[in-house]
């Protein structure tokens, strides 16, 4: 049984999840988690459908799968919050919730990070989509060193992309929820296809900020 964060986002492995803790209970859940050995300090980061982020009363609204996200460092500020940095880790299925706590905790299962079918030319025609997304928005970027600097393992590349897109909710959560990553690259390969032609036709839209790009560990 591992804490659970419910979160208006979703949380993909390897990606660097920064987060301000505020609400009781949820310090509570920091507090315990620093009790740990280091090694232990994992919880539960799953999206929600609608709002911000959901208790006990509101289960139904969590989706069925979430990244487990393990603490990296934890500031105590002067008023009781935290200011902590959080790195995904590992895909579940939430089972059952149990609420004895302040918080919810999960039954899960641990899933597994298969490649699936995938091949050399999958890659370089995602890397090559996602350069060009890029350079939509920052005209400066060269198409050639996005590229390059994309991260070769097809498991890492299939979740840089998902973060990457500005796509709703439930696309990315769907993105999450595909069962290897090589069906996670051709479903993007669509998607940045669609992105793209979108922005060609309402050029104002902003689809990704730079300052907001996501970080992989």
């Amino acid at each position: 049984m591992i804490p659970l964060f419910p979160l208006g986002t979703v949380l993909v492995p390897h990606l660097v999840l920064p987060l301000n803790i505020f609400e009781p209970r949820y310090r509570t859940l920091v507090a315990n988690l620093l009790d740990r050995d280091p090694a232990d300090q994992e919880f539960g980061v799953i999206a929600i459908r609608q709002g911000d982020e959901v208790g006990s009363d509101s289960v139904p609204s969590m989706f069925e799968m979430g990244t487990t996200a393990t603490l990296q460092n934890a500031t105590l500020l002067d008023d009781g919050r935290y200011d902590i940095i959080t790195v995904g880790h590992r895909r579940f299925r939430l089972l059952d919730v149990d609420d004895s706590l302040p918080y919810l905790q999960g039954h899960v299962e641990f899933l597994d990070e298969p490649v699936g079918d995938c091949d050399a030319e999958l890659i370089s025609r995602v890397a090559e989509s996602f350069a060009q997304y890029r350079q939509l928005f920052d005209s400066s970027a060269s198409v050639v060193d996005v590229r390059e600097a994309l991260p070769t393992d097809p498991v890492v590349l299939s979740y840089l992309v998902a973060s990457a897109l500005a796509v709703n909710t439930a696309t990315q959560q769907g993105l999450l929820e595909n069962a290897d990553a090589a069906l996670r690259l051709r479903n993007e390969v669509a998607l940045l296809k669609n992105e793209r032609a979108l922005m060609k036709v309402v050029p104002s839209l902003p689809i990704f900020e730079p300052d907001r790009r996501p970080s992989l560990n």
